[in-house]
This record gives C-alpha cells, sequence and structure tokens, in this order.
C-alpha cells in the first residue's frame, strides 16, 4: 500500500487558496428563482357540420301513396317519402296483408287465418273443419278425423281439438263432436267411430263411455241393444241366455236364480209357482193327533197325581187323630 504523505503544520494542500489576513472573503452570488413561464388557455374548437341539410328536401310530384294491400319499403326514400312510391307500390304477397293507407311493411297472417292471394287487405279466419297452425299461412289444413275445429265468426282455429270420450269425430265430421248413439258407447277420446254395445250388455243412453251391464232377471242376447229382455215366468236369466227352472224350484217372472220349493210342496207344471203335497195334510193330521194325545195324556197324569196326594194326606191325617191300642197293637187307621 501506498504511504500517505505526512503533512506538517505549515504545509496546506495545493488545492487550497491561500489567504491573507489582510483580504477579506468574497460572499457567494445571490441565486433568485427563474420565473415559469404562464400558458393561457387555449379556445375550443369549433365544429361546422358539414352534412346537415340545409333545406328540406325535395321529393317527386310523382309520388303516390300506397293503398291497403300494398307497401312501400321496397321504394326509394330519396324519392319519395315512406308509404309512398313514384311507380305502383308493391303488392303484399300471399299470406300477408296491409290494411291501412302508406303501410311501409306488411303483416303476416296470424295463427289461425289465410290468405290465398297478393295485396290483400286482411286475412280470413279458417272455415269450419280446417285449421292454421303457423303465421304467414297462404291455406288451411284439414281437421284429421278423431278431431274437430270449431270456427266461430271472427277467430280460426290454430288446432285441432280431439273428440272427448262419450264422442266421436268421424272424416265428415270436422266442425264439430257427434255424441255417440244408443246402442254404442265410446270410451276415449280422440274416436272416429263408436263401439257397438257387446252381449250381455246395454246402452240406453247417449254419450256413454262404458255398457251398462244387463239388468238381474233380464237378458241381453244381441249387440248394440238399448232395452233388455225381460226374463220370462219358469225361467232364470244370466246376462245373455233364459235358463229353463230346474226341478225343486220355482222361477217367478225375472227371476236372476231359480227359488227353492217349501217343505212338503212342488213346483207346478210351469214352475212358476210352488203347491203343496198330499203328505203335508197327512202329516199336519198326524201332528194334531199326537198333540192331542200327549195334552190328553198329561191333563189325566196331572189328575191322578193329584188324587194320590189326596189321599194319603187324608191317611196322615186320620193316623195322627186315632189313640194307640193298649196292648202295643200298631193302628192303621181303622184297618
Amino acid at each position: 500500500p501506498t504511504q500517505s504523505p505526512t503533512l506538517t503544520p505549515t504545509q496546506s494542500p495545493s488545492n487550497l487558496p491561500t489567504l491573507n489576513p489582510t483580504q477579506t472573503p468574497t460572499r457567494p452570488p445571490t441565486l433568485s428563482p427563474t420565473p415559469i413561464p404562464t400558458a393561457s388557455p387555449t379556445p375550443a374548437p369549433t365544429f361546422v357540420p358539414t352534412n346537415y341539410p340545409t333545406q328540406a328536401p325535395t321529393f317527386s310530384p310523382s309520388c303516390r301513396p300506397c293503398v291497403p294491400g300494398e307497401y312501400s319499403s321496397p321504394c326509394s326514400r330519396t324519392v319519395c317519402p315512406a308509404g309512398n312510391c313514384i311507380e305502383d307500390c308493391p303488392p303484399c304477397p300471399a299470406g300477408q296483408f296491409s290494411s291501412a293507407i302508406r303501410s311501409v311493411n306488411c303483416t303476416l297472417c296470424s295463427p289461425g287465418y289465410f290468405n290465398p292471394k297478393n295485396r290483400s287487405s286482411f286475412c280470413t279466419p279458417c272455415n269450419s273443419g280446417k285449421y292454421s297452425p303457423l303465421a304467414g299461412s297462404t291455406a288451411c289444413l284439414i281437421c284429421p278425423a278423431g278431431s274437430y275445429c270449431p270456427t266461430t265468426r271472427d277467430r280460426g282455429v290454430t288446432a285441432p281439438i280431439l273428440c272427448h270420450p262419450g264422442y266421436f269425430c268421424p272424416k265428415s265430421c270436422l266442425s264439430s263432436q257427434q255424441d255417440c248413439v244408443i246402442g254404442y258407447y265410446c270410451p276415449f277420446q280422440g274416436l272416429t267411430e263408436p263401439a257397438g254395445c257387446p252381449k250381455g250388455s246395454v246402452c240406453p243412453f247417449p254419450r256413454l263411455t262404458q255398457p251398462e251391464p244387463c239388468p238381474l232377471g233380464r237378458y241381453c242376447p244381441y249387440e248394440n241393444m238399448t232395452t233388455p229382455i225381460s226374463c220370462n215366468a219358469g225361467f232364470y236369466c244370466n246376462s245373455t241366455t233364459p235358463i229353463p227352472c230346474p226341478s225343486g224350484y220355482y222361477c217367478p217372472p225375472e227371476t236372476p236364480a231359480p227359488l227353492r220349493c217349501p217343505f212338503l210342496s212342488s213346483p207346478n207344471s210351469p214352475r212358476t209357482d210352488c203347491s203343496r203335497t198330499p203328505w203335508f195334510y197327512v202329516i199336519i193330521v198326524v201332528a194334531l193327533v199326537i198333540l192331542v194325545s200327549c195334552f190328553a195324556t198329561s191333563v189325566f197324569c196331572a189328575v191322578r197325581t193329584m188324587r194320590a196326594n189326596a189321599k194319603r194326606q187324608f191317611q196322615e191325617a186320620t193316623a195322627s187323630q186315632i189313640p194307640p191300642p193298649e196292648d202295643g197293637t200298631p193302628s192303621y187307621g181303622g184297618y
């Protein structure tokens, strides 16, 4: 390492100024702040529109207003105002309409309505038996079988309605559903034809959803029956067939099951009723004889018992009043 020089007290560094004792030190110069320049506000620029019309547009005198059934959107807006065209206005296409004068656009026909021709100012409701599910229809669809389309005077049908149970809708019935007639029944919705009442049942009322079983005591041997047949006397009937009454039974009219004859009786020849047999009267007479005999025997036995009791009581009373003999012989009441 390099050794630093040794300084003596009288030696001063070479880079420091040497001051005489009589010399006055100089005051450092005073610095004044530099003034900051003040910016003046710049005025906002003024924009002058270059495309602003200086005067109202001038349209062609040949413009004419579009009448109902026409529209003006394809026509030039610079030549004619909205709702007007210099030439013939284009017609509204089929399925659309315009009902006001100076119409700009056409309107689609609502569902349930149709318009089959151009240049129309209104749409027509679908006729009875037809429907229109979409907007802008040019024709209505035929209501399918099993459903109906009840169009009103001012409102079309948008979707077919299925026939309700108790009704049917054939292909020829399109505007309303038909009642299920007597002799038939309609169990489901959407039927195109009714079902005939089966054997053993009856359909006496319209709009039936289920056939009624044949009443008891009657029978229904045919299909599509509206009135059951009464079971004759001498027969009993299930739902479809009359059956002859069996032996030992009788069957009055409208009997659902044979009836057994009472004891000691037998059915008559048509087996419509039962009559008593001769044995019935014999048994009745014998029973009366036995009853009378028993009654007489009971009375006789009662009288005999009463007489025996009275005699014994008399003997006992008499024996108690007779003194015993002196020789000790027993006494038997005077005998």
